[in-house]
Order: structure tokens, then C-alpha cells, then sequence
């Protein structure tokens, strides 16, 4: 109930007007009380004891809990409702529990929280309760597969005229240009010889050295000069000699692997390096090995 309007003591000792439902600001400093004393309360628990208005937070707190209960019913029925509104008394009460009260819900304390926390877990489990149980999806029969009926083959009626499939053309076999060139050519030349070497496997290292070729750079046309200078004597242009045999500069134009001029220096570092046309290992592993253990050889200098 409502007290009457009226000036009212406040805690600082001055005089505060009651309109009969809520704190003015007007303020009389020094006028005694016209009215009973009112007991000292806050203004937020005097209008809450009287009858509040509805403001905007009754709108969405109440507009939420219809339009739950309104969504459950629809999805689950009575059981979708109760639950939902359970759930969302849920958390209006735990809310109260955190803030100390919930103004639109009428929760002025912790108390009044804690109350709203057990009725939301009651209704929660009505709700689970009455909802019906689930219905297992229907097994939809296979109807078995006929076995398939055996016709009897009709014989060939011979006076039909027979009709003929045109012949396939069969693809002309490939021909190694190779292989054509060894058989036709000539007895005695290295390319007749070809076509008597069996193909085989890589024999193994062993027992390989570089040593067992014999010397790096021999002089094999006996002209006094070394394979490696005949080789840059013979390919360089713009020599420069220290002799008739040794080469000291001159270039390389073109190189046969990259097509560029590449300039000599004797001890530079724009040395051309003259290399086996067969690496050594190889060479050993591909029947050199025999060759040179059976009468030696000079095949390093070989370019």
C-alpha cells in the first residue's frame, strides 16, 4: 500500500516530497515533518512496494517470456512451452543472483532469485517429463529383386540376308629407324658390328682407379706434344704460344655445349676444361676393365 503524499525526513535531515508514488525533487531544508514519518527507505524499494509503471524493460522482459513460450508450444507442444519458460526463468534467476534484484520480474533480492533458480529447474524437468518420446524412423521394405527369366534363343533364320562388317583397319607397326639403319648397314663398318653387341647390366666398380689408365696426358700422335695442348692447339683461335706446344691463352668460339666465346688462360680462372668423351667410371664399369687388365691402354688421352 501506497503512503500518502507528503513532506518526508530524509537521512541528511532535510525534507523530501512524496507525491504518493514516487520521490519529487523538491527539497524543504529546515521544515519539520508535516506528516507521520515514513520509515528510510531507498526511492527504488519505495516504488517498487507501490505500483510501478510499465517501462521499456517490462516490455522486453515480459514480450521475451511470451515469445518463448509461443516458439516452444509451437515446436513441442505443452512440453516445448513449459520447458522453454523454465529455461528462461532459468536465466532471469541467475541473473538476480548476480545483480541482487531484476526490477521488471519483481525480484528485489538474492532471495527472491534463489526462489525463481528452483522453480525454473522444476519446470525444466516437467518439461522433459511430459515431452513424448521419440519415434524410431520408419523401415522402409525392399521388395525383393525378380530373378531374371530365361528366354529361349530363337534359331537364325537363314533366308534373312547376312550383312557383313566392314574389315578393321590394322595399325601399321612402328619401325625403329635404328634398328633399320644397323640391318642394312655394310659388312665390316662399326655400324655393322653394332647388331653383334649384347645388351647387359652396369658390372660393378670394383677395383676401379683413375691410375689404372695410365698416364693423364700422353703424347699419342708421338709429336712431341701432350694430348691436352694438341686438343687446345687445335680448337682455340687467337692463340698465344709459350712454344710449339704449350698453349698460354686464346679462345674458345663457339663452345660446342653452349654456343658461347669462351676466352682461355693458361692457369686462370676461365680455364676450358677438356674432359673424356666416356667418363673413366664408366668406361670401367662397361668393359674397360678387361681391356686394360688384358694389354693396358692409354684411354684418358682419348678425346
Amino acid at each position: 500500500m501506497s503512503s500518502a503524499a507528503g513532506w518526508y525526513q530524509q537521512p541528511d535531515g532535510r525534507q523530501r516530497y512524496w507525491d504518493g508514488e514516487s520521490w519529487t525533487g523538491q527539497f524543504a531544508p529546515g521544515v519539520l515533518a508535516a506528516t507521520s514519518a515514513l520509515p528510510l527507505l531507498r526511492q527504488d524499494q519505495v516504488t517498487a512496494s507501490s505500483g510501478r509503471r510499465f517501462g521499456v524493460a517490462d516490455s522486453f522482459g515480459w514480450g521475451g517470456l511470451a515469445l518463448v513460450v509461443l516458439l516452444g508450444a509451437l515446436t513441442s507442444g505443452s512440453s516445448g512451452a513449459v520447458g522453454m519458460l523454465g529455461l528462461y526463468v532459468l536465466v532471469v534467476a541467475v541473473i538476480a543472483l548476480a545483480r541482487g534484484r531484476v526490477g521488471w520480474a519483481r525480484l528485489g533480492s538474492r532471495a527472491a532469485g534463489a526462489v525463481a533458480l528452483g522453480t525454473a529447474l522444476v519446470l525444466i524437468t516437467v518439461g522433459a517429463i511430459a515431452a513424448p518420446p521419440s519415434r524410431p524412423a520408419p523401415v522402409t521394405a525392399v521388395a525383393p529383386t525378380p530373378s531374371p527369366t530365361t528366354s529361349t534363343t530363337p534359331s537364325p533364320d537363314l533366308s534373312a540376308p547376312t550383312t557383313v562388317a566392314p574389315p578393321v583397319a590394322t595399325p601399321a607397326p612402328t619401325i625403329d629407324p635404328g634398328a633399320t639403319a644397323v640391318a642394312q648397314a655394310r659388312s665390316g663398318t662399326a655400324l655393322a658390328a653394332i647388331a653383334a653387341l649384347s645388351v647387359k647390366g652396369r658390372a660393378p666398380k670394383t677395383g676401379y682407379s683413375r691410375d689404372q689408365f695410365g698416364q693423364s696426358w700422353f703424347d699419342t700422335d708421338r709429336n712431341g706434344c701432350d694430348t691436352r695442348n694438341d686438343v687446345l692447339h687445335r680448337d682455340l683461335a687467337s692463340r698465344q704460344m709459350k712454344n710449339a706446344c704449350k698453349v698460354l691463352a686464346g679462345t674458345l668460339a663457339p663452345d660446342r655445349y653452349t654456343g658461347m666465346s669462351i676466352r682461355f688462360v693458361y692457369g686462370g680462372a676461365s680455364e676450358v676444361d677438356i674432359d673424356h668423351v666416356v667418363a673413366l667410371s664408366d668406361a670401367w664399369q662397361k668393359g674397360a676393365a678387361r681391356c686394360l687388365l688384358a694389354r693396358g691402354s692409354h684411354l684418358p688421352t682419348t678425346r
